[in-house]
């Protein structure tokens, strides 16, 4: 092969390359997000509303700490966790999370008086022993 055979390969080579059309990336589509009428199904484990405001209430209310509230509440740390969260920032659980299918608004309840003392004896006899 001379070196005039060599170059016209290489022109060759480079020609082919810039003469073929660019192909297009696609564009990744947005993720849709929940909309009120959507009929697909929520796939996680549904939240029980009285078992959920229970354990809020407990944490709200009387200092109970997450690892002993997601146990009432029937939820995996991290789901709890981030419902709990979630109820707190946005004031509102969505209905397609909830069993009964409506959502679940911010609310406190006050403490019972007689609750709240016996959470104070219970936390004063801990420190005693």
């Amino acid at each position: 092969m001379t070196n005039d055979e060599i170059l016209a390969l290489l022109d060759r080579k480079k020609t082919t390359k810039v003469t073929s059309a660019p192909t297009e990336v696609e564009k990744p589509k947005p993720k849709r997000q929940y909309e009120e009428g959507d009929t697909r199904k929520y796939k996680g484990k549904p939240i029980n509303r009285e078992k959920f405001l229970m354990a809020m209430n407990g944490i709200i209310n009387y200092g109970m700490p997450i690892r002993e509230a997601y146990k009432l509440s029937g939820l995996s740390c991290p789901t709890f966790t981030k419902r709990a969260n979630q109820y707190l920032t946005d004031g509102f659980i969505p209905a397609y999370l909830v069993e009964d299918g409506h959502q679940i608004d911010f609310q406190i309840e006050p403490p019972d008086q007689y609750e709240l003392i016996k959470h104070e004896l219970q936390r004063l006899e801990k420190k005693r022993k």
